[in-house]
């Protein structure tokens, strides 16, 4: 008997390092390097499950990704720039909805005023057109595009230059903008 629960308990023990640790875990260790920055240890856990990148948390139906995490910490553009775009090229989908305003990781970078991020989903070929509204009150609810959501003036340059708007509808400020950032 003694034998039975020795045998139990070392396999609930060692069973981790035998087999691998287990997938939500794993993933909950890459949100944590994204909420630090570090790009290292996200690419270790990339590395070892690539698919996780289009993973939700915690809620495999109505959690975000990893590119909302992104966008969503609190480091410096370039810094957020650069795990978007390790992201991006592991495959990240830049179009997955996130929680009851159905918002975009290009959404939130917009409405963050995060440059480097909104040009990285650019390059991404994130839909500049998809619209944000709440599914709750749905009636009641605006239904608003990144460039609704953009403070910054570089963001609203960008998003339109790269296909919202024509260039002759651009005012001459967003004219001004884009030639200066270079769009």
């Amino acid at each position: 008997m003694r034998t039975k629960y020795f045998i139990v308990l070392n396999f609930l023990f060692f069973g981790t390092f035998l087999f691998g640790i287990p997938e939500r875990v794993l993933l909950k260790q890459a949100f944590e390097y994204v909420t630090a920055g570090d790009l290292d240890g996200l690419k270790g856990c990339v590395e070892s499950d690539p698919l996780m990148v289009n993973e939700r948390y915690p809620d495999p139906d109505n959690g975000e990704a990893l590119l909302h995490a992104v966008v969503r910490s609190s480091h410096h553009d370039q810094d957020n720039a650069v795990l978007a775009c390790f992201l991006l090229q592991y495959g990240a989908y830049p179009d997955v909805p996130f929680g009851s305003l159905r918002m975009t990781p290009l959404h939130m970078a917009a409405e963050n005023g995060e440059q480097w991020v909104v040009q990285e989903f650019i390059e991404a070929n994130a839909l500049r057109n998809l619209v944000s509204y709440n599914r709750e009150h749905l009636r009641m609810s605006p239904i608003r595009t990144p460039l609704d959501f953009a403070q910054a003036p570089a963001i609203k340059a960008m998003l339109l230059l790269r296909g919202e708007k024509h260039f002759i509808d651009l005012t001459l400020d967003e004219i001004k903008c884009a030639l200066f950032y270079g769009f």
